[in-house]
């Protein structure tokens, strides 16, 4: 029986396990994969340039999931530049949305920026005036913010991304998730690695992961995932 280990599913689990002993508590897997990659969002709030990185792929997708007219552009051009993916919305109701979303932006935004480029769209409004230094390929801001945005939001919160893809399966086993585990580290550590201007969050980063590892391999019956 997996759960969270919340307030709500604690009691009632601790009691069908006490009555049914054959019944094995589970630390929902995807669900502590998910606070993780929320403990590395929160280290990263501190950097302002982070902040303006993430509150500009909301805004942008923001736009497109609000404009059918901005949507139907970008449409047409992903036909043209086949991209068969478009932007993807936070609502979906998902693990890791964020990462989903800053991937999506990414993958569009050679479409965007043509749009932009073209005059299909003009990002007028005053509520999208600001994002025209980060669509616009001749500013100095839009390659900035597609490096931050591949170093900070896609490269490091990829493999968790994906781990949690994999856990969400029906034929997944206590062996995939301690193999997905070490797989985020492994993939983690080749980040860190490339000298980025993020290695300085190393160590926080390992923090984190040593944290929501031991809750996850600990707190299920018998520590079942070390068996």
């Amino acid at each position: 029986m997996a759960g969270d280990g919340g307030p709500q599913v604690r009691g009632a689990r601790a009691h069908v396990q006490s009555v049914w002993l054959w019944i094995l508590g589970i630390w929902d897997p995807s669900h502590n994969l998910n606070l993780y990659m929320k403990d590395i969002g929160k280290l990263f709030k501190e950097l302002d340039f982070v902040l303006v990185v993430g509150h500009s792929f909301h805004r942008i997708a923001n736009y497109f999931g609000k404009s059918n007219y901005g949507t139907w552009h970008l449409t047409a051009e992903h036909e043209k530049q086949k991209i068969s993916r478009g932007i993807e919305s936070t609502t979906d109701t998902r693990f890791s949305s964020a990462y989903y979303q800053a991937l999506s932006v990414q993958r569009c935004m050679p479409a965007i920026s043509k749009c932009y480029s073209d005059g299909n769209l003009s990002f007028n409004t005053a509520a999208t005036k600001k994002l025209r230094v980060y669509i616009d390929l001749e500013s100095d801001e839009h390659h900035q913010f597609m490096r931050d945005l591949s170093k900070f939001f896609v490269h490091l919160l990829e493999p968790g991304a994906n781990a949690i893809k994999i856990l969400e399966g029906s034929t997944v086993n206590c062996a995939d998730v301690f193999y997905c585990w070490v797989a985020i580290a492994y993939q983690q550590e080749s980040v860190f690695a490339s000298r980025s201007s993020i290695e300085r969050f190393r160590l926080d980063v390992l923090n984190a992961y040593n944290q929501r590892f031991n809750q996850m391999m600990s707190r299920s019956s018998h520590k079942i995932f070390l068996i």
